[in-house]
């Protein structure tokens, strides 16, 4: 797997201290995904090895901004993550 971000993991984007640190690939993603009446606008997601830190009630922060992790999914050891960018 290719590295090119360490990105903070979080319970919530108010928490003081993250409960770990992921390595992984992260890109750059334009893709609307409607969960139930709501739209999510995603803007990046983020390739990592498993890890059952990030569910899909974890935030992750990156470069000082937190995302919404949305629909993880674990592919084999590998998980994608889908993220929406929280508003400040």
């Amino acid at each position: 797997m290719f590295y090119n971000a360490t990105v903070d993991i979080y319970n919530l984007p108010t928490d003081l201290k993250s409960i770990g640190l992921v390595d992984g690939d992260l890109q750059e993603y334009d893709k609307q995904i409607k969960i139930e009446e709501f739209v999510f606008c995603i803007s990046k997601r983020f390739y990592c090895e498993y890890t059952n830190l990030i569910t899909k009630k974890s935030f992750l922060k990156i470069d000082n901004e937190f995302y919404k992790c949305i629909k993880p999914k674990n592919y084999g050891g590998c998980m994608e993550i889908m993220l929406y960018k929280c508003q400040s």
